[in-house]
């Protein structure tokens, strides 16, 4: 199973795309959230496996995913039909980022992928966008109890891990898709590298790979990022 994590608007719909175009069953295309106003081209993510997350975060009684045995029982009963039925391989929903140890139990052996974005350009697209109804102070506390969270499961799980940056998908969307393909062991020769448009990247205040050039990240990596 493939898990592609990452905040809110830090790319996991444009990686979700990539990881499609690559071979990898997201689920039926009838099941994707479509476009919107958003995110033109889709977030092909899974609605079913989506609505298992919101359930699992409803019903957590103080972190996301700390729900009683017989409520996680239900849900994973739910993700793994919905997962079996339609074959599906990966799965993208940015709340799994919050409630990763709940489809690790799941699936021990999957690959984990996490978008990486500016916290600046994330907060700045979140209060932007006037249906998360956010402000920037609570915008800054969401992104950094997401990646704490991430991190955390990280330390316990250490799980195959492949961090993709968001600008450097951008501006060179050969490589990071090649890179991909190495993590996942397919083919990227014949993908069409046109699925990434950096004309649909909004709210980037960063100069683009500055602050990622300093953060040590990129590549396949099975380290966690020197933060």
């Amino acid at each position: 199973m493939i898990l592609i994590c990452g905040m809110h608007r830090s790319g996991t719909s444009c990686v979700a795309e990539i990881v499609r175009g690559l071979g990898v069953n997201l689920g039926p295309t009838e099941h994707m959230c479509g476009p919107s106003d958003e995110n033109e081209r889709g977030f092909f993510e899974s609605l079913p496996l989506s609505l298992v997350n919101r359930k699992l975060i409803a019903e957590s009684a103080h972190e996301p995913g700390d729900v009683l045995a017989h409520v996680r029982g239900r849900l994973e009963r739910e993700a793994t039909s919905i997962i079996e039925k339609f074959g599906i391989e990966g799965f993208k929903d940015p709340r799994t980022t919050i409630v990763l140890p709940f489809w690790l139990k799941l699936f021990p052996d999957a690959k984990v992928i996490l978008t990486y974005r500016s916290h600046r350009d994330i907060a700045h697209s979140l209060v932007a966008r006037t249906s998360y109804h956010i402000t920037e102070n609570a915008a800054y506390a969401l992104i950094d109890r997401y990646y704490a969270q991430f991190w955390e499961g990280y330390a316990r799980y250490r799980f195959p891990l492949h961090v993709v940056s968001y600008p450097a998908l951008m501006l060179d969307p050969a490589i990071e898709t090649l890179r991909l393909a190495q993590f996942l062991d397919t083919d990227g020769q014949n993908i069409d590298y046109t699925i990434v448009d950096p004309s649909l990247q909004h709210h980037f205040l960063e100069a683009p790979g500055r602050w990622w050039d300093t953060m040590n990240f990129g590549g396949v990596t099975d380290d966690a990022p020197n933060l």
